[in-house]
């Protein structure tokens, strides 16, 4: 179930700059801050890898390779956690151009 909601609302003090980001399946993070108000998302690059690996362990299974299926996992995994480290510093730069919590 995908479900959105938008509400008006009114703030008494000085606006300030924040960042949202949500975490979700198709895109490991989306996030919009309220100087753009533009959306960024990432995840791309891991969608392409998931595809490329879903179908490899079956074929080299169905050859009796199970020394490379060994091998295919590990480098997903290890690339998997790479591009993970890409996207949350990714994010983290995101916030820190934005200064995000440096108000008094």
């Amino acid at each position: 179930m995908y479900l959105a909601v938008e509400k008006d609302i009114q703030i008494d003090r000085k606006p300030i700059e924040m960042l949202a980001v949500d975490a979700g399946l198709h895109n490991i993070a989306t996030t919009v801050n309220s100087l753009e108000r533009k959306s960024s998302f990432y995840g791309k690059e891991l969608r392409k890898l998931r595809a490329h690996f879903h179908l490899l362990p079956k074929a080299l299974q169905m050859n009796g390779a199970y020394g490379a299926l060994k091998r295919v996992g590990d480098k997903e995994s290890r690339i998997t956690n790479d591009i993970l480290h890409k996207v949350s510093t990714a994010v983290v730069e995101e916030a820190d151009r934005l200064k995000v919590g440096d108000h008094d």
